[in-house]
């Protein structure tokens, strides 16, 4: 019988990162970035070619990703994901920069939906435990009679952002909430205007 696995190893494993000996190993996004973890020691991210490619990927998919604002679509809890690999759980750059990547694509909706005639919800949940939780999210009423809108239950709106947050948006441009559950604990950003004038965050910020 298999000894039982400790909490890192299930974590790991999640992430469908393969063991060998005392490091663990990921390739991802075509083996642009590595990262090399030692199970018992700090998790560090090792540089090799291809990262800055990687990034421009990442912005394209948030210039290039469309909304259908037909007023016959509808969005039951739609969320898009930009940290698929959770490579934000590994390197505080690199959450840095999903994190703002995920700001832009909230803009990006709104501009999109500015044209939309029916009432809708659009915020960012940044994920404290998951990097690759962290998603924007579409709400509109919709055919499921899944609730609309969202009472954002349980949430905090007065609240104090960890370091990680501060000093990379304008707060003053959100309601700005915390959740806390049996799962973890999360952010949630929720623009005030229905679209920004000027996009956030550039290619040339990172």
């Amino acid at each position: 019988m298999n000894a039982k696995k400790s909490s890192k190893e299930k974590r790991l494993h999640r992430f469908k990162l393969v063991l060998n000996d005392n490091f663990v190993y990921s390739r991802a996004i075509s083996s642009l970035c590595l990262l090399k973890i030692k199970l018992e020691g700090k998790i560090k991210m090792k540089k090799i070619r291809g990262k800055r490619r990687y990034f421009r990927e990442l912005w394209r998919t948030v210039q290039n990703t469309d909304l259908d604002v037909r007023d016959s679509s509808w969005y039951d809890y739609k969320h898009f994901h930009l940290d698929f690999y959770g490579l934000g759980n590994y390197s505080a750059k690199m959450r840095k920069v999903h994190i703002k990547a995920h700001m832009s694509l909230c803009d990006s909706f709104l501009k999109q939906l500015s044209t939309y005639e029916n009432p809708y919800q659009c915020w960012v949940v940044i994920d404290m435990n998951d990097a690759g939780a962290d998603a924007v999210y579409i709400h509109t009423e919709n055919p499921n009679s899944t609730p609309f809108p969202n009472e954002f239950e349980g949430v905090n709106w007065d609240c104090e952002l960890p370091e990680i947050l501060t000093n990379i948006l304008n707060e003053n441009r959100y309601y700005i909430g915390h959740f806390k559950s049996e799962f973890g604990e999360a952010y949630i950003f929720q623009p005030k205007s229905k679209h920004f004038p000027k996009a956030e965050f550039l290619l040339s910020d990172i």
